[in-house]
């Protein structure tokens, strides 16, 4: 006999007491150790029984464990053997039922069935842990968080795991604070100390460093004084190196005006080039910082001056007879020659505006050399379909593309809308 969780005695051995009910079935109980047990399934699988196949679908009580290895609560393992699954169901009061559930490769042809299930008679306890603050430390000194950790299977339960991990949380709420105060060390921490250190710079340079030892960075278990040494000798080891690493001269701002390679009728053909103040240093001289500056003018002036895009005019649109033009209507140049039109309107509630009617007019200096005719531009709102002319005069023309004079008519389509077209045309 065995004592278990609740002190009650219990067989220490097994019994297996099988039911008959698959023939050739043999059924192996043992526990391999005080708490997890042991069971192997062997017989033979008929595909092609089909009665049996149907009774191990719905569950078989294949037999009954009696003795020391009978689980408080049921247990169920999935297993796959030899391409089917099955479900192994211990009950509480020792039955056990075996069940088919189904195939991993489809009609797998009748084979020997065997297998190992194990499962534990207790349920055990997950990792569990929670950090605490020593409370007992002398005054000027603290401790760093102390974690009390209960390892997983620490705790066994009949019951659940959640009762196996409340055991272990009562062992952390019993045992943790004075575990801390027992094992977590009391130490003073250093206060924040810093040091300015200036560089041996030429003539004329400067560089100075202040290096900071932030509180608390250092501890020590014997004194503050000691906390407080060794932020000390951080600083009387590294600071003047520190300030040592730092220039003593930078560059000024310097710039320079490069002409870049644009057609004569832009806007300005000139870029300047910057070089920021600081973006260059030197431990030798100003000069030499500077002179880092301007060699940088010299590699890259002319390149981005060639490579910054050239502005060209653009124009404001005069509306004609009557016509009321947005605030949006513009011709725009992105590159000499060729312009952007933007034109908005309020259209006319008739139609004797379009087709013949100039209804704004282009300046000169971004006027066409001849006459032209920009097919298929789309009006934005209505997604009717338009032709456009400009003459040489820059004088606007729009011609709807439908023009029957009834309901499709397009010019009628937007008679008393506002109205956008976006197009584009070359000055020569």
């Amino acid at each position: 006999m065995q004592a278990n969780l609740n002190g009650n005695c219990v067989p220490a051995t097994c019994i297996f007491n099988s039911a008959d009910a698959i023939p050739n079935l043999s059924i192996g109980v043992s526990k391999i150790n005080p708490a997890t047990v042991q069971l192997t399934f062997d017989f033979i699988f008929i595909a092609d029984d089909l009665i049996m196949k149907n009774l191990l679908s719905q569950g078989i009580t294949v037999g009954k464990i009696t003795g020391g290895c009978v689980p408080s609560l049921e247990r169920s393992i999935q297993i796959i053997s030899r391409n089917r699954i099955w479900l192994v169901s211990i009950k509480s009061n020792g039955d056990i039922i075996l069940k088919y559930l189904s195939e991993t490769i489809a009609d797998t042809p009748s084979s020997v069935v065997n297998f190992l299930v194990t499962y534990d008679l207790y349920y055990y306890n997950t990792e569990q842990k929670q950090g605490f603050t020593r409370n007992n430390c002398t005054i000027g000194t603290s401790a760093d968080i102390y974690t009390y950790v209960v390892p997983a299977n620490t705790y066994m339960s009949e019951i659940s795991v959640w009762d196996a991990n409340q055991k272990a949380l009562n062992d952390i709420s019993t045992n943790g604070q004075n575990t801390a105060n027992a094992n977590a060390i009391c130490l003073f921490f250093n206060i924040e100390k810093s040091q300015t250190f200036t560089k041996n710079c030429p003539p004329g340079g400067t560089a100075s460093y202040t290096y900071v030892v932030p509180a608390k960075k250092y501890s020590s278990d014997i004194s503050q004084a000691d906390a407080d040494q060794k932020a000390q000798n951080d600083i009387n080891a590294n600071g003047q190196n520190q300030a040592n690493a730092i220039p003593c001269f930078y560059n000024a701002e310097k710039s320079k005006v490069f002409t870049k390679n644009c057609s004569p009728d832009a806007v300005s053909n000139t870029y300047t080039y910057i070089v920021p103040a600081k973006k260059y240093s030197s431990d030798i001289s100003q000069a030499d910082a500077d002179q880092k500056a301007q060699n940088d003018i010299n590699t890259n002036g002319q390149n981005e001056a060639n490579n910054s895009p050239c502005v060209y005019n653009g124009c404001d649109i005069t509306s004609l007879n009557g016509i009321t033009l947005g605030v949006g209507s513009f011709v725009t140049q992105p590159s000499s020659g060729h312009y952007n039109v933007n034109l908005t309107m309020m259209a006319p509630n008739n139609n004797f505006w379009y087709v013949s009617n100039n209804i704004a007019n282009i300046p000169s200096s971004c006027r066409p050399t001849s006459n032209k005719l920009i097919e298929n531009v789309i009006e934005f709102a209505t997604k009717t379909n338009w032709k456009i002319s400009i003459n040489s005069n820059g004088n606007i023309v729009l011609t709807p593309g439908i023009t029957n004079g009834g309901p499709g008519d397009g010019g009628m389509a937007v008679a008393g809308k506002a109205i956008s077209f976006s197009f584009e045309y070359d000055k020569n």
